[in-house]
Parts: C-alpha cells; sequence; structure tokens
C-alpha cells in the first residue's frame, strides 16, 4: 500500500522510471498502469466538486487538460489508458438530463494542447493500438479529428492497407487528404457498406468544402455511386441538378436518395 501511495503521488516520476528500464519488464508497465490510473482518478475527483456546482469551470478545466496532456506526452505510451479513462466519463451521466461531462471531455479533447500531444502519440503508436483508437473515436468525437489529421491515407481510403471508417464517418474537422480518403471509400464499388460515408458526406456538406469540386465532379462518373454521392452533395448543397440526374435519382432503390431527389421536385 505505501508503495501505491507513492505512486499516485508521484506518477510522473514513475513514468520517467518505468521508460528508463527494460520495457519487457510486467512489474515496471505494471506500475506506470496505477500511475495512470491514480493520476485520472485524482484530477477527475478533485475537478467534480468546483465544476459540479455551478457547470462552470473555476480554472478547473484548464488543471484537466494540463494533466491530460502530461498523460499522454509520458516517456512511455499511456494512450490507451488515458483514452478510455476519458471514454468512460464520457459516458457518465449524472442525473437526468444532464450533460456536464459529455461537454467537458469534449470540451478537454478539442482543446490545442490536448490534440497536439494527442497527434504527436497517434504517429508513434497507432500501429500498435489501432483497435483502440478507431473503437474510441464513437465516444470521444475530437479523436476522430487528431487521426484525421495524423493518419496518412493512400488512394484507397484506406491506412496501412486496412480501413479506418469509424475514423472518416465521425470526422467534423479534417484536412482536404482525409477528406479524398472518405470520398475514395464511399465509391468503392466493392465496398457494401458505403451507406453511412455517403450520410455522413450529405449530412455535414460543409465539412467537404475544400474538396467541393471533386465531389460534384462525380455526377458524370461512370460509377453509379460516384453519380450518386455528386448528387447528394449538390442537393445538400443547394446547388442546381440536371433532370437527367433528378431522374436516375428518383428510380434508385436507396432512400436517401429518393429524399434527397423529391425535395428538389
Amino acid at each position: 500500500m505505501a508503495q501505491e501511495f507513492r505512486l499516485c503521488r508521484e506518477p510522473l516520476e514513475w513514468f520517467g522510471r518505468a521508460s528508463r528500464s527494460d520495457t519487457g519488464r510486467p512489474r515496471e508497465t505494471g506500475r506506470a498502469a496505477l500511475a495512470v490510473s491514480c493520476v485520472l482518478s485524482t484530477i477527475i475527483c478533485t475537478a467534480t466538486p468546483s465544476l459540479a456546482g455551478s457547470g462552470a469551470p473555476d480554472r478547473t478545466e484548464d488543471r484537466l487538460v494540463t494533466g491530460v496532456v502530461k498523460l499522454l506526452s509520458a516517456p512511455i505510451d499511456l494512450s490507451p489508458g488515458v483514452l478510455d479513462a476519458l471514454a468512460a466519463k464520457h459516458a457518465e451521466i449524472l442525473e437526468p438530463g444532464d450533460d456536464f461531462w459529455p461537454r467537458t471531455v469534449d470540451a478537454i479533447m478539442s482543446r490545442k494542447e490536448v490534440q497536439e500531444a494527442l497527434e504527436k502519440r497517434v504517429r508513434s503508436s497507432f500501429s500498435t493500438d489501432r483497435d483502440v483508437y478507431v473503437r474510441l473515436t464513437q465516444q470521444l468525437p475530437a479523436l476522430a479529428d487528431a487521426l484525421a489529421k495524423t493518419l496518412v491515407f493512400d488512394d484507397r481510403g484506406l491506412v496501412d492497407g486496412k480501413p479506418v471508417d469509424e475514423v472518416l464517418r465521425r470526422m467534423q474537422t479534417a484536412p482536404p487528404s482525409a477528406q479524398r480518403a472518405l470520398i475514395a471509400r464511399a465509391i468503392d464499388p466493392s465496398y457494401d457498406a458505403s451507406d453511412e460515408l455517403v450520410e455522413h458526406i450529405a449530412s455535414s456538406p460543409s465539412v467537404f468544402a475544400a474538396v467541393q469540386d471533386d465531389v460534384l465532379g462525380l455526377r458524370s462518373s461512370n460509377n453509379p455511386k460516384a453519380r450518386i454521392l455528386g448528387f447528394r452533395y449538390a442537393v445538400a448543397r443547394g446547388l442546381e441538378v440536371a433532370n437527367a440526374e433528378l431522374s436516375e435519382a428518383l428510380e434508385s432503390s436507396d432512400p436517401g436518395v429518393q429524399r434527397a431527389a423529391l425535395a428538389r421536385v
């Protein structure tokens, strides 16, 4: 117990010790895991009383951000545990109708210093913790934005030959490379589950303003999926569409395409 107390009092010191020792030693890894648990618990528990009363942080958000940045920047990779803990808090509801923790965690994850620390960590650890990062985009929307800015997509919209569609359909602030990756996945003739990606583009057209010409150019493609995406995007942006496009959309078996066409008739 004495050792656990010391770990919770000086967790960052233990980060350094763990990183300087043999990384294969489970004892040091266990100490680091205990340290991250203690730090997050301390930050979160001490923050709750000052925030829950008024809902307005008294520099508490800044303290939370500082703690999260230190954990993400630790000498050893603690990001899976850190992000899992934040995701758990994001899902926590203090009382019916309350959005305190979801709003607070979203604010923390969106802070510039957290995004920068996260992007740096992702560059070195995504290949190892890929499944964790992708899964947690569901609870932490800002994580999808950090991944979209950091990952290297190929011309098929894949990363290291594998899809990251959860990232693509949840990102809200994305560089052109990630936007084009989403388009590539959405119009891939061999991909049977592209509907969600198309819906993301059609429901958030402003997110893809940087590649608008690319999307609109799909309206003359020989690929039916590409034509549908171009049509949906044009309608979402309030642009003119040709009668031939309307006819094709009305005859489509896709309810989303039909609704978009009927809205323009």
